[in-house]
């Protein structure tokens, strides 16, 4: 018998509406759960520091979505995992990089293509931060297809493996 994170391959679903019941999660830490942090210098900007906490980096977290062990971040929506939010940008690289992986996506692999390559665009600016994120649709992010959209996934995880399988492929015909 298949299993996907020791469950029979049956129960795990994508998030799609009709699934089999979530799974009850573990419940959370509070917030003053003592955690490990390190602080050190970004090399190329020695004004910029960076803190990084090392008790959720070194942890045993995977994300989980498409299973029924994945709330979501909002309760009233489970099935969008953590893209309630589309996806935030860190710099002019970031965009860069975006450019150039929303250029190989198809209309197979992101639902609202139409849209998103529309007058708006597929970015936006966020409400609380002031910086260039993935422009969200219906209050998540426009890459994540409705429940009942191409495979229920984020459009560019799926151009992502498209990609990488295309290249394999190539390779060992080379």
């Amino acid at each position: 018998m298949n299993t996907v994170l020791g469950l029979p391959s049956g129960v795990v679903t994508a998030g799609m509406s009709g699934a089999q019941p979530k799974i009850v999660p573990a419940p959370e830490v509070s917030l003053d759960f003592p955690r490990e942090w390190v602080e050190f210098a970004d090399p190329d900007n020695a004004e910029h520091i960076i803190t990084a906490d090392m008790t959720w980096l070194l942890s045993r977290w995977t994300c989980v979505f498409g299973t029924p062990a994945c709330q979501g971040i909002i309760a009233e929506r489970p099935d969008d995992g953590c893209c309630s939010h589309g996806a935030f940008l860190t710099d002019s690289d970031d965009r860069k990089k975006l450019a150039g992986a929303v250029k190989h996506l198809t209309s197979d692999d992101w639902q609202f293509m139409e849209k998103g390559l529309g007058k708006k665009g597929y970015l936006e600016e966020d409400e609380l931060e002031d910086e260039p994120a993935l422009r969200t649709r219906r209050h998540k992010c426009m890459h994540l297809p409705e429940p009942s959209g191409l495979r229920g996934r984020c459009g560019l995880r799926t151009a992502q493996d498209g990609i990488a399988s295309r290249y394999r492929a190539a390779r060992d015909e080379a």
